[in-house]
């Protein structure tokens, strides 16, 4: 079989939609199932998915997409690039790394999607309310119009219940498939950011920034636990996310505070 696993998204850095996808691609070469997989990336992902991901095997083909990196020019491809390349490469199976806008008349074979969460109806203030609107419009399309749903998590599949309580009745059910996380080929060490401070105790947060991961509330909460003297002057916050809507707002904090030198904020390990 040949599948064809669209990764094309707007991160011009590793994130968990396109770790989702590189492992989904991998995992999937490891079966005699699938004797060809085609990973559609943008132009501005390939250096990623080709340094980060370690993607070996014979049987995955990088195709990357030259467009330009907006919303409407992504949307455009998912539209009308999308069924093309289908057409061209006549897969057996489109699997879509995250919801987005498509044409299911134009596809001939069957559509999965992955869905991570519900945010756009859970938290829409991460997005701002009219773009909270279109996530919400893009989403109800692309669960009416695929074929079969995956949820990465039990946490997401009962919210997508809850939101498109539909689902429960179509067949095949949506399922759970988690991602995984393989270390077999990484070498740990200290970030270079805090390569003179790696002796020192640490309290670490793993969040994007967004208003639902409260990461304000933890800075003002470190900051009460220091003037207080409930935590060793030396202990650190070291908060590893990708930037976000909240990031400004995370910096002054920060800065409101006087925590310039107890708390580092990375993007990336």
């Amino acid at each position: 079989m040949h599948i064809l696993i669209v990764a094309l998204h707007r991160a011009d850095r590793p994130t968990g939609v396109c770790r989702h996808a590189a492992n989904l691609a991998k995992c999937l070469a490891e079966t005699d199932k699938f004797t060809e997989i085609t990973l559609v990336t943008g132009a501005w992902q390939q250096h990623y998915f080709k340094t980060a991901f370690l993607l070996n095997s014979e049987k995955i083909q990088l195709l990357s997409v030259d467009i330009s990196n907006t919303s409407i020019s992504r949307n455009a491809w998912f539209l009308l690039g999308l069924p093309k390349l289908v057409k061209k490469l006549q897969p057996d199976l489109v699997h879509l790394s995250f919801p987005l806008p498509f044409l299911r008349a134009y596809i001939s074979c069957p559509v999965v999607i992955t869905v991570h969460d519900l945010y756009p109806y859970k938290i829409p203030e991460n997005f701002g309310y009219q773009q909270a609107w279109f996530n919400q419009f893009f989403l109800q399309q692309c669960i009416k119009n695929s074929d079969a749903i995956i949820c990465d998590s039990q946490a997401t599949l009962e919210d997508l219940e809850y939101y498109f309580p539909e689902v429960t009745s179509r067949h095949p059910k949506p399922k759970v498939i988690y991602n995984i996380v393989d270390f077999t080929l990484v070498e740990a060490k200290p970030p270079k950011a805090l390569a003179d401070k790696s002796d020192s105790p640490f309290i670490l947060c793993v969040g994007q920034h967004r208003k639902n991961k409260n990461i304000d509330l933890l800075i003002k909460s470190y900051a009460l636990l220091r003037h207080e003297r409930k935590l060793n002057d030396k202990t650190r916050l070291i908060v590893v996310g990708s930037v976000g809507p909240e990031t400004k707002n995370l910096v002054q904090s920060i800065e409101q505070l006087s925590l310039i030198d107890s708390v580092s904020i990375l993007s990336e390990i």
